[in-house]
């Protein structure tokens, strides 16, 4: 275990969560990188046909890093009876119902193929118009007025399919370009939503990590669950409104992070309110991945860019910087 002194209170981190720790340390930046890489991936399929087409490799190639990771991280274990392939299937697949991926490039399918139906009912259509459309028959009074009704109904009939034709012709043009236009917002549309079951995916292949340690090693990962960091939220909205009382403001800011200690808004609170004389919020804040380090030198460059202009403005819009200088040279 390890302990950190945050404001004269001791908050322990168990050997459990130094494990988590680990396997979040190990795996983040696979699965950031991932997530990276997913946005050149959309933008060169160009299509949610390409997309369709490509889910296959998008998920192979975004998954299999995160599995050898798994299994390094097994073997360091002693546990050598798993590969890729038998980790996959004793611990991702049966672990869910579903492939988030899959899911979402399906509903991207079903809905470019509704699309796809649509034109081609739309063109069926004008086709059966034009193939069945009211012919003229020919008429007249004797002989010679059957000729020249005949020769009328000829002209009618010929007139009215290239009407018909041209008439197809621009319709089918129309639907295509309604098809074109229903498809790009698809394509747009589903960016997103496959981004999010991507990194589920990924997300589901991390925990399934977690299981293989515990029931393959005996090694246990504390992660904070959502009870957990629902409190945790609480304590600290609860902290931030001034409903907790004066005495027990900082043994329930410590409570908090001690229940989620991934949270920047709780040291930020901490830090804000009684700060790190000996550094061990930050050190705490480090080892957790929260950059309460960069925040704070934001934060305070922030401030002294304020605080130069407030005071010395006159120096920096000056041409003669060194008169200015020499005026205001006590605020300087």
């Amino acid at each position: 275990m390890t302990t950190y002194d945050i404001s004269g209170n001791m908050v322990t981190i168990s050997n459990e969560m130094k494990n988590e720790r680990y396997l979040l340390s190990t795996t983040d930046e696979c699965i950031e990188s991932t997530e990276e890489a997913f946005e050149d991936w959309y933008s060169a399929r160009g299509s949610s046909y390409a997309v369709v087409e490509g889910i296959d490799n998008l998920y192979n190639d975004s998954i299999e890093p995160l599995i050898n990771i798994g299994i390094d991280i097994l073997n360091a274990q002693g546990v050598y009876s798993l590969d890729d392939n038998s980790f996959y299937n004793k611990y991702v697949v049966t672990s869910r119902s579903t492939v988030h991926t899959f899911e979402v490039a399906n509903a991207i399918k079903k809905e470019v193929e509704t699309v796809d139906i649509r034109q081609e009912e739309e063109e069926m259509y004008r086709q059966a118009r034009k193939e069945s459309r009211g012919r003229v028959v020919g008429g007249g009074f004797g002989f010679g007025g059957a000729i020249k009704g005949m020769a009328q109904a000829g002209m009618m009939n010929a007139a009215s399919g290239i009407a018909h034709s041209a008439f197809n012709a621009v319709g089918n043009v129309g639907s295509g370009i309604a098809a074109s236009s229903d498809k790009a917002a698809i394509y747009k549309k589903y960016k997103e939503p496959l981004k999010t079951a991507l990194m589920q995916d990924l997300y589901d292949i991390r925990n399934a990590i977690r299981i293989a340690l515990q029931k393959e090693a005996g090694i246990v990962c504390k992660y904070v669950t959502a009870s957990e960091s629902d409190k945790a939220k609480a304590i600290w909205n609860n902290y931030r409104l001034g409903r907790i009382p004066a005495e027990k403001k900082k043994e329930q800011i410590i409570e908090a992070l001690t229940l989620n200690p991934y949270s920047i808004e709780i040291y930020d609170s901490i830090w804000e309110d009684y700060g790190d004389e000996n550094g061990e919020l930050r050190k705490m804040a480090t080892y957790f991945g929260v950059p309460l380090e960069q925040q704070i030198a934001e934060i305070a460059e922030q401030y002294g860019n304020d605080l130069f202009t407030k005071n010395c403005s006159l120096y920096e819009e000056s041409f003669d910087k060194k008169t200015a200088a020499v005026q205001i040279e006590n605020q300087i």
